[in-house]
């Protein structure tokens, strides 16, 4: 399911691993400039989050992704955890 929304097809292999990170555009500029693939563009989510995919050193797949609610908006969400 996370495939379909960030990218909009299956793409990842068995294991991919998430960032979550303040600027998602930066960051993602940064990896990319870094060698990292673009797969998708940071993409908003039906949850509301900023997440890119990309393809890493190694063949290892990556999300970086932003939350776009405050912890104050997560926390009142039924299934939705904040630590402090």
């Amino acid at each position: 399911m996370i495939d379909e929304v960030e990218v909009g097809r299956q793409v990842a292999p068995r294991l991919r691993v998430a960032f979550e990170v303040d600027d998602s555009r930066a960051v993602t500029e940064r990896l990319v400039a870094a060698g990292a693939r673009e797969v998708a563009p940071p993409t908003v989510t039906p949850w509301q989050s900023l997440n890119a995919r990309l393809d890493g050193p190694a063949g290892l797949h990556l999300t970086v992704f932003q939350e776009l609610r405050s912890p104050e908006e997560r926390a009142a969400l039924d299934g939705f955890g904040t630590d402090a």
